[in-house]
């Protein structure tokens, strides 16, 4: 059953949180490419210690894509409950991947280009005026 107190989901908040499921599969695809990058980068080197550097390299970047990927998920899935803080946070993210996405080349440029494109979208979406109002009346009903 529906709660009467609590306003429906509007279709922006759903949209973003579909895209921004999307963007969090498409960082767990940017971290198996990290590991297989490190793999490559290891086996094709010649046992130096700057290809086991560049394949430690890469093995961190994936696990903390992931780790990040992992922590996205749930915060999406908040943000589908109505959450305000789930909201913050993932803005705070966006901001974050943003940034990041603009002072480095990236592992895979398209990925990464598409990746920020679906976290841009998302962040608009989840703070347009049918949103506001969304967000703004859960935050004030009891957990």
């Amino acid at each position: 059953m529906t709660d009467p107190k609590m306003p429906a989901r509007p279709t922006t908040v759903t949209a973003s949180f579909f895209i921004w499921l999307l963007a969090t599969a498409l960082g767990v695809i940017t971290a198996v490419f990290s590991f297989i990058s490190a793999g490559n980068v290891v086996a094709e080197g010649d046992a130096t210690t700057t290809a086991n550097f560049f394949g430690i390299t890469y093995v961190f970047a994936g696990l903390l894509v992931l780790a990040l990927s992992i922590i996205q998920a749930v915060v999406v899935w908040r943000l589908r409950a109505g959450r305000n803080w789930a909201r913050v946070t993932l803005t705070i993210l966006a901001v974050l991947q943003v940034v990041n996405a603009i002072f480095s080349l990236g592992l895979s440029a398209a990925l990464g280009g598409i990746g920020i494109a679906l976290i841009v979208i998302a962040s608009v979406l989840m703070w347009l005026p049918s949103a506001n109002e969304f967000f703004g009346r859960r935050t004030t009903v009891a957990p």
